[in-house]
């Protein structure tokens, strides 16, 4: 049993990105980021049902750089 800690610094090198505290997501696999306010950010996948995400605004400015937003 990893901690969520541990499985991002193991898949970080593989894509993924840890877009809140509880998710981790494959960059290869997002679709858009949608901003519902100023302070409110979400990650649509490129799945059949389009899944969504949270973002946390604490990793906003992280997604922007790896994503050269």
């Amino acid at each position: 049993a990893l901690t969520m800690t541990e499985l991002e610094a193991r898949l970080i090198k593989f894509g993924f990105f840890r877009c809140h505290r509880s998710y981790l997501v494959n960059l290869q696999r997002v679709r858009e980021l949608v901003s519902y306010s100023r302070n409110s950010f979400t990650l649509v996948l490129a799945d059949e049902i389009k899944t969504k995400l949270p973002l946390s605004r604490t990793r906003l400015e992280e997604l922007k750089l790896l994503l050269e937003i």
